[in-house]
């Protein structure tokens, strides 16, 4: 199976500037985040966000703000907050899903990665399923396919960190990215949004990092995935316009570095291209 992408085809004359609406390319120079140092490749855990993730924190948020019970009471969510969950994601998807997103930021070309938010991307990353601590962990573990019902369920995490830490003093593109890291640029992903919302960069790259950190791991519904079966389904996500070529070929250029396996040629022509203006919302 190929995965290919064309270096000079997905980055000449494709501006950073796709990622952001009009109205937002007006305010450009308050959207620029330049990473600090030239190469992040690990970091150590944030001590100073462990303050949103223990349970007394999570009441307060829960106490802070009625929207939260009243997401639970109308999809009929039992109120329990289970610090197992948050345990075991600490354990391996937050801590892989923070790596990756570092790695993309590593490996874009410099004018894409001058306008991310580093220091946002790095908090979301830690952060974005803060929200599953109020999930059922009979759906979130369940040996099986979600039905319809509990995948609506399983859906809310993503507005529910949102509501929960949105009570702190995180800052809002913080806030934005957790709610959103289920979204792309095709607005196929949830929570639901209008057609204002965009898909900018530091979505596309929390997204792309969530998504290959959970398709590496043993779950309870799925098998452990290699590098290749899991870059060849982002590929199709790339390829479908919900991931900008650039971001797919950082994520790639990020794994073969870290596992230095079988080399995917990332110099051969993506099929069915689409310009950046085609995959734009």
């Amino acid at each position: 199976m190929g995965l290919e992408i064309n270096a000079n085809q997905s980055l000449t004359g494709v501006s950073s500037n796709f990622f952001i609406n009009p109205l937002q390319r007006k305010r450009n120079d308050f959207l620029k985040y330049v990473v600090a140092d030239d190469q992040h490749d690990s970091v150590v855990t944030n001590t100073d966000l462990s303050k949103y993730a223990n349970k007394q924190a999570i009441l307060d948020m829960i106490k802070a703000n009625p929207q939260i019970i009243k997401i639970l009471n109308d999809s009929q969510i039992p109120l329990n907050v289970n610090m197992k969950v948050l345990d075991d994601l600490n354990k391996n998807h937050l801590p892989e899903t923070k790596n990756a997103t570092i790695g993309i930021v590593n490996n874009l070309p410099p004018e894409f990665k001058s306008v991310t938010n580093y220091q946002a991307l790095q908090k979301a990353a830690v952060l974005h399923d803060i929200g599953k601590v109020l999930i059922p962990e009979a759906i979130l573990n369940k040996n099986g396919n979600l039905d319809v019902k509990e995948f609506d369920i399983m859906q809310k995490h993503a507005i529910l960190g949102y509501e929960m830490l949105k009570t702190t003093d995180l800052d809002n593109e913080t806030l934005e990215l957790i709610k959103n890291h289920h979204q792309n640029a095709q607005q196929t992903g949830y929570p639901n949004v209008d057609e204002k919302f965009v898909a900018n960069i530091n979505t596309q790259i929390l997204s792309t990092a969530d998504m290959y950190s959970a398709l590496r791991e043993k779950r309870s519904y799925k098998s452990e995935m290699t590098k290749n079966q899991a870059l060849a389904i982002i590929h199709q996500e790339m390829k479908s316009g919900k991931i900008h070529p650039v971001v797919f070929k950082a994520l790639v250029d990020y794994a073969n570095k870290k596992e230095n396996l079988t080399i995917i040629n990332s110099q051969r022509q993506i099929s069915n291209y689409q310009s950046a203006n085609s995959l734009s919302a």
